[in-house]
């Protein structure tokens, strides 16, 4: 454990600009989601709820060209003396994937806040389920689900291409990579266990808020279509995502560890 604190605290020197970046863009995201009042109870909250996706997309984005920047480190060298370290090879890959998470997990809850606005905009009832679940349960949904497979399969990605790095075969290795991740297939198989799983239903007061605007008349040829929330979360899906995600932490590690040998 002693070896993770250390590798956390060397992430957070090197990362920490990323880090502040990401979580002080909220105040952008906030400012544009406010400056959207358009004429339509719905059309405003379709709007806004894009935006606050689309940020959502983008944190993926930023924080996958975090923990790839090990791709830069690897080709210049400057892993020398992690490779040469006494500490094994998977807690340098936790330790990239769980400060990542956590600057993620901030990133989301924040969302999930400007989320929480927007809905009482839209003249939402919520009570305390329902904000627990816009504020924090359904940002650690999108984080499990969704953040850390992504990152976990960009770290193994690294590793797996500049394993070929010396023989100049780095864009074969990254076509098969790409090519012969199972990640679709893990997701089928792994689906099977919603059957068998309980679920997570949704609280009342987000769906009641769709529910009345689905009953609302069309305002206009611009109107948009009302979005769906769905009514239950399986949980075979967080499963499914965290037995991706260890598998593929397990397999870069093992890479990481031939390239010490």
């Amino acid at each position: 454990m002693k070896g993770l604190h250390t590798l956390l605290w060397r992430e957070y020197r090197s990362s920490r600009g990323w880090a502040i970046g990401l979580i002080g863009s909220l105040g952008l995201w906030t400012w544009i989601v406010s400056m959207i009042n358009n004429e339509g109870v719905e059309n405003r909250l379709a709007l806004r709820s894009l935006i606050i996706t689309v940020a959502f997309a983008i944190g993926v984005i930023v924080l996958s060209f975090m923990v790839g920047r090990l791709h830069t480190e690897i080709k210049h060298d400057e892993h020398r003396t992690l490779l040469l370290s006494p500490i094994p090879g998977y807690l340098h890959i936790v330790s990239r994937l769980v400060f990542a998470v956590g600057v993620g997990l901030i990133y989301a809850i924040g969302l999930g806040t400007l989320t929480w606005w927007v809905f009482s905009q839209a003249g939402a009832h919520l009570g305390a389920s329902s904000i627990m679940q816009l504020v924090a349960a359904f940002p650690a949904f999108g984080i499990v689900t969704l953040l850390m497979p992504t990152l976990a399969w960009v770290l193994l990605l690294v590793l797996f291409a500049n394993a070929y790095r010396l023989s100049h075969l780095t864009w074969i290795a990254v076509i098969v990579m790409c090519a012969g991740t199972p990640v679709s297939l893990l997701y089928r198989g792994i689906n099977g266990l919603d059957h068998h799983l309980p679920v997570w239903t949704t609280a009342p007061g987000i769906t009641d808020l769709f529910n009345r605007l689905a009953g609302m008349p069309t305002q206009g040829e611009g109107s948009m279509l009302t979005m769906a929330v769905p009514g239950v979360v399986h949980y075979g899906d967080i499963v499914g995502a965290v037995l991706l995600t260890g598998l593929l932490v397990f397999l870069a590690a093992r890479l990481w560890e031939e390239m010490e040998g």
